[in-house]
Order: C-alpha cells, then sequence, then structure tokens
C-alpha cells in the first residue's frame, strides 16, 4: 500500500528589520522554498502560498503589522500566529492583536526553541470550518466588489482587534449596503471568525425588556424594520448606542 505525503508547508516571517530578519530564518532551520520573509508592506505576501505558521515581530507603533493582518486576513485565515514580543511590549501586543498566550513568545528566541514553537505551531493550524470559510470568502468578494474603490469611514477602524469587544453601530438608507457591511465587519471582528448574524425583526418585538433579551443573548445580530420597534424599546436602543450601557459585545 501506498500512502501519499503531505505537500510542504509554507511559513510566513514579517519584521522590519532585515539583520532581524535574516537571523529568524536561518533560527527556523527550514529550507528557503518553504520560507516566505520580508517587510511587513513587502509585495512578496501578496502573491505568497497561505501559510500554516506566521511569525510576526511588531515593532515601534505596530500600525504597519496591524496593516499586514488586515490586508493578508484571508491568506491567514487558517494560520498560527506567533508574535515575537519583548516583556515590556508584551500586554500590549496582546491586547492590540488579541493575540493569546500561546501565541507570544520572547522577541530574541533560541533557535531551537524556536524551531520546536514553528514545528508545534504548524501541527496545531487554526483553520475555520470549510463552510464558514467559503461564506467568508463569498462576503468578501461582494464587499470588495461594491466598496473596493470607496473609503468606508470607520470600517478599518471597526476591524481594529482591540475594538472586537466593543458594540458596532452600522446605519444608512435602504439598499446602500449596510447589511453587507455589517456581515463583512462582523467576519473579522467575531471570535473564530464565527460571524453568524441573528436578525431581529421590529415588528416582533413586545418592548424595551423583550428587545434587551434578546439583544443580550447574541453576540451578532441585524435588527430590520427600526421604526416599527415600540417606543420604549427605540428610546432603550438610542440610550445603548449613545452611552454604551446596554448589552455588551453586540454589533447592530
Amino acid at each position: 500500500m501506498s500512502t501519499e505525503s503531505a505537500p510542504p508547508q509554507t511559513f510566513w516571517i514579517v519584521d522590519r528589520e532585515s539583520a532581524a530578519r535574516r537571523a529568524l530564518v536561518r533560527a527556523t532551520g527550514l529550507a528557503p522554498e518553504r520560507l516566505v520573509a520580508g517587510d511587513p508592506r513587502d509585495d512578496a505576501f501578496a502573491t505568497a502560498e497561505a501559510p500554516a505558521v506566521v511569525v510576526i515581530a511588531p515593532r515601534g507603533d505596530f500600525e504597519a503589522e496591524l496593516d499586514f493582518l488586515h490586508r493578508h486576513r484571508r491568506a491567514l485565515s487558517g494560520a498560527r500566529r506567533l508574535f515575537l514580543a519583548d516583556e515590556d511590549d508584551a500586554d500590549e501586543i496582546a491586547r492590540l492583536f488579541a493575540a493569546g498566550p500561546d501565541e507570544l513568545t520572547e522577541a530574541r528566541p533560541d533557535p531551537r526553541a524556536l524551531r520546536a514553537l514553528v514545528r508545534s505551531a504548524a501541527a496545531h493550524r487554526n483553520a475555520a470550518p470549510l463552510t464558514a470559510r467559503h461564506e467568508r470568502d463569498r462576503v468578501s468578494e461582494r464587499f470588495s466588489g461594491w466598496f473596493g474603490a470607496t473609503e468606508v469611514p470607520g470600517l478599518l477602524r471597526a476591524l481594529d482587534p482591540a475594538l472586537a469587544p466593543l458594540p458596532l453601530l452600522v446605519r444608512g438608507a435602504a439598499g446602500s449596503g449596510r447589511s453587507l457591511v455589517a456581515r463583512y465587519a462582523g467576519w473579522f471582528r467575531a471570535p473564530a471568525g464565527d460571524a453568524r448574524a441573528i436578525r431581529i425583526d421590529g415588528r416582533e418585538i413586545r418592548d424595551a425588556q423583550d428587545l434587551a433579551r434578546r439583544v443580550a443573548a447574541h453576540t451578532n445580530l441585524r435588527i430590520e424594520d427600526l421604526d416599527a420597534l415600540p417606543s420604549d424599546a427605540q428610546r432603550s436602543l438610542a440610550e445603548w448606542i449613545r452611552l454604551d450601557a446596554g448589552p455588551r459585545g453586540t454589533a447592530f
């Protein structure tokens, strides 16, 4: 009986400093054909094979690295992330990049330790379910078709991982694409790409307490026909939005 071997996995290394980047490449012990290394703004990542692991060394104000993760979010959706962090920056990196303890390691890791981390990360990829990935890609393609050449005010800020726990309000006239924007933002704000949205029809809400129960029970929802909400529910919703004092962690 013969078995097919799995194709070699690709690894990305992202570091603004070329000398540090070369040291990381050597430390991984991986063959050159399995590595893509560059500055966060390097065009090579745009055409590279999606990686099993991405090693990122955030530097300075971290803006270039945050932008890198946003631009390449589709390619990185199934990758494990490793952030190289100085002790003084670890908490800030964890907050800005929504990085868990297992995704943080010291800024200058021992080569043997780095190789072990890369092997471990590659063995435990962060792959989303296939149906969820297809839906996310479909929404992204529709969004690009509608808004690809349009500056959507506030959207990049809304996609900041550090702001994901905060409520998001998307509003606009009927037919303006608000539902598409909400679904697009939902895919990149929700934990593990789980952006399943619950639809609430304003005509089905009995009172403010009924609305509060439904809103608090879900992390991502869409309320339609707001003008059909009972007056007390409209007042409560307006207060939640204005004061951020209602049910938390909900994307409207």
